[in-house]
């Protein structure tokens, strides 16, 4: 179920990124497409935080906040399932804010995460997934909703009573 919010509220997405493999690797490059209705906060703390830097067309959003690069304690361990429940994971966050200009009624505002770039130590490729193609049903790719709930105000009048005074005689009547 989608998250309801109102045009304005500030919102904070956690991205999780697991790692269900069998090999060690990085997310190096992290991609969020920023759907209309949402504005990326490049002040925000938190997006300052996670290193996020917007495309030249406003359109999406990365950071390699999870990269080799930044630190080898990025890398999140491969999935050994004799002894671990769940796979091990890192999380990243990012904020935006509603500014949804449209007005119809419940609109549900679709943002989309992606991992753009992974690597681990044998330069293998991930096993069921392409990085960075945008191609729903894959595992390195999701979606979280919202909807912008929307104030409408109406107004219904009527007359509901007359008064009517005739040669000092009033009447009333209900209508």
């Amino acid at each position: 179920e989608p998250v309801e919010v109102e045009n304005g509220n500030i919102v904070t997405y956690t991205l999780r990124i697991y790692n269900e493999g069998t090999v060690d690797g990085f997310a190096e490059i992290i991609k969020d497409n920023v759907p209309a209705g949402l504005i990326f906060l490049p002040e925000n703390e938190t997006n300052k935080e996670y290193g996020w830097t917007v495309s030249e067309d406003g359109k999406t959003i990365t950071t390699n906040y999870l990269s080799s690069a930044k630190s080898s304690s990025n890398i999140i361990k491969a999935f050994l399932r004799d002894s671990m429940q769940t796979p091990e994971y890192k999380d990243v966050q990012v904020v935006f804010k509603v500014t949804e200009e449209q007005i119809p009624a419940d609109r549900i505002l679709i943002n989309t995460a992606e991992i753009a770039k992974d690597a681990n130590e044998y330069d293998t490729p991930d096993i069921d997934s392409i990085p960075n193609n945008d191609k729903d049903g894959e595992d390195d790719i999701d979606i979280e909703k919202v909807k912008v709930q929307y104030f409408d105000l109406a107004l219904l009048k009527w007359v509901s009573k007359v008064v009517v005074t005739e040669d000092g005689t009033t009447t009333v009547r209900e209508t």
